[in-house]
């Protein structure tokens, strides 16, 4: 590859006629700091409910399944110690 080469700048400087200055172009403003703010927590407050849902939702699930492992123990125990042994009589043909 060759070297680029700096050009003279003082033959360009002559050579060259004055820019107009073109208006400057106004960009919309940023949002303040308040608005930052609040929309960062609002952001947050949303997190927060969607974890506040998310956790009801699987206490809600291990509740169910602790009501029907429970149910199905307690089934056992009284089916198992012959309790009621009219009902163990029809399922076993005794």
């Amino acid at each position: 590859m060759a070297k680029r080469r700096k050009r003279d700048r003082s033959d360009s400087v002559s050579d060259v006629e004055p820019a107009v200055a073109e208006p400057a172009v106004v960009e919309p403003a940023k949002p303040d700091r308040q608005d930052k703010k609040e929309s960062r927590t609002d952001r947050r407050s949303d997190l927060l409910d969607a974890k506040a849902q998310l956790q009801s939702a699987k206490s809600q699930k291990w509740k169910w399944l602790f009501f029907t492992i429970a149910a199905g123990l307690a089934a056992y125990m009284v089916l198992s110690s012959g309790g009621v042994s009219g009902i163990m009589n029809l399922f076993k043909g005794k």
